[in-house]
């Protein structure tokens, strides 16, 4: 009975062990730079044959990009994440969700920019920022947890109908309409094509606003930024001289290829 009793005993201590073990095991990126060079890992794999290049000369090329975003180096519309605004620090709990985004949206070889957003919502969640509930934001990574950036200050995000009230931060409009400030602000339709427009008072979704609501442009067409681009044609392509087209690709020799080690 006793020598039972001491395995049973050994065995409860080594699973105690495992568990202690398993609770204080340490991330798989535990710091930016780790995080970095798994970034370039999952770009490279994908895009580096594609563009002719070496992985190894991608991997050099793209950690040392990521390194300077984790910096505080402005990014572009084609950067996975962003550290403007507030301070935030890297959190490594995201890392490898947004380490998985870099890979599917890589793998997809041409990149519309509504996959690039849907990575940048996670990835810029990687380095998390710490206000707290109706503590001032410039952007939604500067708050905690899964509260939006509102009209400057942190909030839980309450989606807003048409006619609806949404005066308070985190009041959301749903896509038909913007928030009018009035008494009180209301959610209101959208203005149509040449009706006027604003930073606030947003078109249409097939329109985009030059003072007035205006036509969005068709492939091959110059551009500034990616929302005067209709959905046939999203991206307004800076390595095709910024003319709207399907999304940022790869191929051998081609201008998107040089920050890969190209």
């Amino acid at each position: 009975m006793r020598i039972g009793w001491l395995l049973g005993s050994a065995f409860v201590a080594a699973l105690a062990v495992v568990a202690c073990s398993s609770d204080s095991a340490a991330p798989p990126f535990p710091d930016a730079s780790s995080f970095c060079t798994a970034v370039a890992a999952a770009e490279c794999n994908n895009i580096a044959s594609v563009c002719g290049n070496t992985v190894d000369a991608c991997k050099t090329s793209r950690t040392a990009h990521c390194n300077a975003l984790a910096g505080g180096t402005a990014a572009a519309e084609t950067d996975i994440f962003s550290l403007t605004g507030t301070s935030r620090k890297y959190t490594p709990g995201g890392a490898q969700a947004c380490i998985d985004q870099v890979n599917r949206i890589y793998a997809l070889r041409t990149i519309a920019p509504t996959d690039f957003k849907a990575a940048q919502a996670v990835c810029n969640k990687v380095f998390q920022g710490t206000a707290d509930k109706n503590q001032a934001c410039a952007v939604d990574a500067d708050c905690t947890g899964s509260f939006i950036c509102d009209k400057k200050f942190c909030a839980t995000k309450v989606d807003k109908a048409l006619s609806d009230p949404c005066g308070n931060p985190g009041d959301v409009c749903d896509t038909s309409s913007y928030c009018a400030a009035g008494t009180p602000n209301i959610c209101t339709a959208r203005p149509k094509l040449n009706e006027p427009c604003n930073a606030e008072k947003l078109c249409t979704s097939d329109l985009y606003c030059l003072g007035v609501c205006t036509a969005k442009k068709g492939s091959g067409t110059t551009c500034g930024a990616s929302t005067e681009c209709a959905d046939a044609a999203p991206f307004c392509d800076p390595n095709n001289t910024m003319k709207c087209d399907s999304g940022l690709s790869f191929a051998p020799s081609a201008a998107s290829c040089k920050a890969f080690g190209g």
